[in-house]
């Protein structure tokens, strides 16, 4: 596809409706994960979990699997969330990093309420992913990273 010969203000136009229409896809990507994931049809298919059946069958990268299996079981126990994927409030990696800590939370035998996982959704949105991890190490009471800070070379 040759898009040289297209207006700047035609591009820029494009380029926006296929981010709106990738985020909804995402959120019923998502949503057929969970559906596949709860009558563990990758059995069938003869892969031996889900994540081998996105990474093997669907061919998506390991980190992409990951991040929308844990986005998925995200958007499953807070279905408030499909709308902000879908504006572009919160993404893929935040619902990874919100559902890592909860595991966490949940291995430490301390169960975090619905109501509390959705306001702290609400405080990350819109957030960069460095500033998505301290407000988590914050909530979660856990170490924050120290990022590094690069500079541009010339």
């Amino acid at each position: 596809m040759d898009l040289s010969k297209i207006s700047d203000q035609d591009l820029i136009f494009r380029l926006e409706k296929l981010t709106r229409t990738e985020r909804k896809i995402t959120h019923f990507i998502l949503l057929h994960i969970n559906e596949l994931e709860s009558r563990q049809l990758y059995a069938g298919l003869g892969f031996e979990s889900l994540y081998t059946y996105l990474t093997k069958g669907l061919c998506y990268s390991e980190s992409a699997a990951y991040r929308r299996i844990q986005a998925a079981r995200l958007l499953k126990t807070v279905p408030e969330v499909a709308e902000k994927i879908e504006s572009g409030a919160l993404n893929l990696s935040q619902l990874t990093q919100v559902q890592k800590c909860l595991k966490e939370e949940k291995k430490k035998g301390q169960k975090v309420a619905t109501e509390r996982v959705q306001e702290i959704l609400n405080t990350l949105e819109n957030k960069s992913g460095f500033e998505s991890e301290r407000i988590l190490a914050l909530e979660f009471n856990q170490p924050v990273k120290l990022g590094k800070v690069f500079t541009p070379t010339r």
